[in-house]
């Protein structure tokens, strides 16, 4: 018997199961992972506009932000903009843990397009 109906005909988005099954989660993580990665992949994260998409507050979801970090869903390279002009964060988000060799490969792969211009974006 079925319990579980899908439209996956329109406005549909696929996510791993992993997060959704990972009980060190809290339900807050598992529902901001899902909203951000119902977005395109060029699509890049700010609490403040994440923060307007519920009603819960900028704080929690500053907290479940900071608990994907923590459990390797969202890692952010830092990058320098160059002495006193600042660093620019470029967040990288994934409905599983993102491993280190992944990290190293996305790193190089950023740097590729700052250096030459060109963005997949």
């Amino acid at each position: 018997m079925q319990h579980i109906a899908r439209n996956t005909h329109e406005n549909y988005s696929k996510i791993n199961n992993h997060p959704a099954q990972n009980s060190e989660l809290s339900l807050q993580a598992k529902g901001l992972l899902f909203v951000l990665m119902s977005n395109k992949d060029t699509w890049r994260p700010y609490i403040d506009q994440l923060s307007k998409r519920s009603k819960n507050g900028r704080e929690a979801h500053r907290n479940a932000f900071e608990e994907l970090k923590d459990s390797g869903y969202i890692r952010i390279y830092r990058k320098s903009l160059g002495r006193g002009r600042g660093i620019q964060n470029y967040p990288l988000v994934s409905d599983i843990p993102i491993t280190d060799s992944y990290w190293e490969y996305w790193k190089e792969k950023v740097d590729d397009e700052l250096s030459t211009g060109e963005s997949s974006e």
